[in-house]
């Protein structure tokens, strides 16, 4: 492709949810706008069931991902789970029964950029949301019932790492 100019955002390359752009690999974390992101990029396809990678498990020098604060995260893929009628579990019981992956698990290797889900109309300006879930007022339910401490335990590396209070 030498000599070739590649718009900023054309799909390059696909790995299995991992996304090559021109801007880098997009490392996607369930819940975390990957929708969104994959209708940004024109040209790219979407094949239902792909498996969620981990950096190191994607040969690309510049790698960049979207977190999202883990308690919003975990409620909207549990709400989205028993939406799809995978559960039927009570929040609590879902998070230690089927105990979704951290944020910082996918994340295993070094970033170029990491953008915050609540920031996405301002790092992205036009970037539609694909994939709404139901979650208003979840912090209301969550910081009134025992899921806030399971939650913090479970996911306090990611609280952490990722300046999430």
């Amino acid at each position: 492709m030498s000599g070739t100019t590649i718009p900023l955002g054309t799909l390059i390359k696909i790995y299995p949810m991992t996304w090559i752009t021109h801007n880098g690999a997009f490392i996607h974390i369930p819940k975390c706008a990957g929708h969104s992101i994959m209708k940004h990029f024109p040209g790219k396809l979407y094949q239902e069931g792909w498996l969620h990678q981990r950096r190191s498990e994607v040969n690309h020098d510049i790698a960049w991902t979207i977190v999202r604060n883990p308690v919003d995260r975990l409620v909207s893929y549990w709400l989205y789970e028993k939406r799809t009628k995978k559960t039927s579990r009570k929040l609590e019981d879902w998070l230690v029964n089927r105990r979704p992956k951290s944020m910082c698990w996918y994340l295993d290797g070094p970033l170029t950029r990491v953008y915050r889900f609540e920031n996405l109309e301002r790092d992205f300006p036009g970037l539609p949301h694909n994939n709404p879930g139901n979650t208003k007022g979840t912090q209301y339910y969550i910081w009134n019932n025992k899921a806030k401490d399971i939650i913090i335990d479970l996911y306090k590396e990611d609280f952490e790492r990722f300046n999430y209070a």
